[in-house]
């Protein structure tokens, strides 16, 4: 698969222009001086293919890398940069194409006619070829056999059928790397089959663990109910038993002096104790020691909310009822249906209550929506069927709310994103000016703006979203910035074209961090870089240049890097797929691998921005003058905006920078007349 052009349909296509050319060349000396290694010049020598498809001796190839620890170099012949692995020459493919070359060579400078090439009826050479028959002929065969048949010597008809041969050739050819092609699509698609399943694996993995933490959660603090109701029962029981037992002993107290009393022998003594004691004593706890119940002994029921634990049903039912919320009331039983993640604006959207084991009769059942964008909240309607139509006329993230005797029920306040379909876009819902040349803009984790301003002189500013400036960063060497990124802790990376480095502020006080690259097209090195992202961690630099992308840690340092077609201006990419998607001359799709699949939209766009929750590319098409909007599930462009002029005669030039908030509002910069339209 690495052999490339150097494989040796190639290598004899080229031996034969030799000898044509040449006229007096032989073609097997051409395939010796072919099998030449260009660094010894002298024959291959366990010859091993470099990444550019060129081969030479391994021994040659150690020789340039040296003794650098980055195992770095050029390619002698193409100049391109070779960065080994940790492993050096022993993982370089074996160039196999040099022994078949040379099988090839052995076997056209025998002259020694095959017994194939031989009648094997009279031993003579076959020199004919039978027109009608189609077979090949000594001159025995022709005279006796063939003697009515058109035939003619084997040099003048080859020719005749060269040129059918040839076009046979090359449709096996076209075949070959056809199928090729799709055997590297299906290990792609293999690839990303088995990435995804383990990706789902991990999803399930991680629903279940936590359905289970919820679970052994509730399974403690029932254990720790069962404990406290059985201790304060246990102490209930002991303070009863420590009186009874008080009791029986001062009884068995009085009953032995009753027995002495009774004795005949006691006289005038037991009559005394009968009077001096046993009735004072027995007047004064008559009224006290009354026959203790059994009324608080009676088992108690431990578990109230299971009545039924030895069946699973019930078991189940408990489970689903007091997974999320372990409320002791009538919304423990109450549950929203019929109600999704997300709706478009302006549909009508209709969902229910259910009541389980319960109808709800008297209850003060309360629904409302607040759209997070502008705050405003719209009471709901509940019909006594327990239905709810709700038809948002604000775009962004809502929050749902349904309340039951002023509590809310299971999973209340629900998330609600009301969506705009992106082919229904078309004009801008406000601007923001005052702004000069903006050409790159980001989003911080506070939804504020982070926008990159190219000229009179470069600098970063961080504004909400109405335009009102909270932060601003110079710096002298910040003269043209091309890119912006932010990260999870809002530091601010910043890509300077015509400097050709990148850049790190502090995202609280603007204070500048650390600076990197210059030019050139060695790691870390750049030319041109233009946009940038945080991806998982890690910061993406598209280096155009080079026509690559770079690879950096948050503290600037370089990780790697992968090749990409030329001219590539911006990246994007999906978080549920993982999928990348770079803007530039077209855009090419890249797997989590960063291999390439397919590309698509083949027009110029200077930026990408990626819409996770509707599936959508929204790219800056600065050769078109517009904004173009690529659905991802069928790849085809469902709508084109952003006109050369608006209605109030303002031109618009070439957008540049987009991005997208979270409540899936797009912001396009508007370099020409200083603003940023909102869409």
């Amino acid at each position: 698969a690495m052999e490339g052009k150097n494989d040796e349909a190639s290598v004899f296509d080229e031996a034969n222009s030799m000898s044509a050319v040449g006229g007096q060349l032989d073609q097997v000396n051409v395939l010796g001086e072919i099998l030449l290694c260009q660094i010894c010049k002298s024959q291959f020598k366990d010859a091993r293919f470099l990444p550019c498809h060129h081969y030479f001796c391994r021994s040659c190839i150690e020789g340039l890398v040296g003794s650098s620890d980055t195992h770095t170099f050029l390619c002698p012949q193409c100049h391109m940069e070779i960065n080994l692995p940790g492993n050096g020459t022993a993982t370089l493919p074996v160039a196999f194409v040099v022994e078949r070359i040379r099988e090839r060579i052995r076997s056209r400078s025998n002259t020694t006619l095959s017994v194939d090439h031989v009648c094997q009826d009279h031993g003579i050479e076959l020199k004919l070829y039978c027109l009608e028959c189609g077979l090949l002929l000594c001159p025995e065969c022709a005279l006796h056999h063939h003697g009515d048949h058109p035939y003619d010597y084997v040099t003048s008809v080859a020719p005749m059928y060269m040129e059918s041969v040839k076009q046979q050739f090359d449709t096996l050819i076209k075949i070959k790397d056809s199928s090729e092609s799709h055997v590297r699509k299906i290990e792609s698609s293999k690839r990303y089959l088995l990435q995804s399943s383990a990706s789902v694996t991990d999803t399930v993995n991680q629903c279940f663990d936590e359905m289970a933490r919820h679970i052994e959660d509730r399974r403690k603090a029932i254990l720790d109910e069962l404990t406290s109701i059985v201790q304060q029962q246990v102490e209930l029981y002991q303070r009863q038993e420590s009186i009874l037992v008080s009791n029986i002993s001062q009884i068995e107290e009085l009953k032995y002096k009753w027995d002495r009393v009774r004795e005949p022998s006691s006289g005038n003594k037991g009559a005394v104790v009968l009077l001096a004691e046993l009735v004072p004593q027995l007047k004064q706890k008559a009224g006290k020691m009354l026959p203790p119940t059994l009324d608080s002994c009676e088992t108690i029921n431990i578990v109230p909310e299971m009545k039924k634990v030895g069946e699973m049903k019930a078991l189940c039912e408990y489970i689903k009822i007091n997974f999320i919320r372990q409320a002791d009331s009538s919304t423990a039983h109450a549950l929203v249906q019929n109600l999704p993640a997300t709706m478009e604006l302006g549909k009508r959207l209709s969902f229910s209550i259910s009541a389980r084991g319960n109808n709800f009769k008297g209850a003060n059942i309360r629904a409302f929506v607040q759209a997070l964008a502008d705050n405003s909240c719209t009471p709901l309607c509940v019909s006594k069927d327990l239905n709810i139509i709700l038809t948002p006329v604000v775009r962004g993230r809502h929050e749902l709310t349904v309340e039951v005797n002023g509590e809310h029920v299971t999973g209340s306040p629900f998330s609600l994103f009301v969506t705009v379909p992106m082919e229904q876009l078309h004009n801008p819902v406000r601007d923001i000016g005052g702004l000069t040349a903006p050409y790159a803009l980001a989003f911080n984790s506070k939804g504020n703006m982070v926008v990159a301003h190219s000229h009179p002189h470069g600098r970063i500013s961080v504004c909400c979203k109405q335009g009102r400036r909270a932060l601003e960063v110079r710096l002298r060497t910040l003269c043209s910035p091309s890119g912006v990124a932010v990260d999870e802790q809002d530091d601010i990376y910043v890509s300077e074209g015509k400097n050709h480095c990148v850049m790190k502020f502090h995202g609280g006080d603007g204070a500048h961090v650390k600076t990197i690259g210059r030019y050139g097209s060695g790691l870390g090195e750049f030319n041109t870089p233009q946009g940038l992202k945080v991806i998982e961690g890690q910061l993406y630099v598209c280096d155009m240049g080079n026509s690559r992308v770079q690879i950096f840690s948050k503290q600037l340092e370089f990780v790697k890097f992968f090749k990409v077609g030329k001219g590539i201006t911006d990246i994007a990419c999906s978080k549920q797929s993982g999928r990348f998607y770079l803007s530039g001359k077209n855009v090419e799709v890249l797997d989590r691998d960063h291999a390439y699949l397919f590309s698509i939209y083949d027009m110029n766009s200077i930026s990408v921005c990626f819409n996770e929750k509707q599936n959508t590319l929204c790219l800056a098409d600065c050769h078109r003058n517009c904004l173009c909007v690529i659905n991802l599930d069928t790849d085809q462009v469902v709508n084109r905006f952003l006109s050369t002029e608006d209605c109030r005669g303002v031109n618009r030039k070439r957008p540049y920078g987009t991005a997208i908030d979270e409540d899936g509002y797009i912001y396009v910069c508007d370099t020409t007349n200083g603003r940023i339209l909102v869409f």
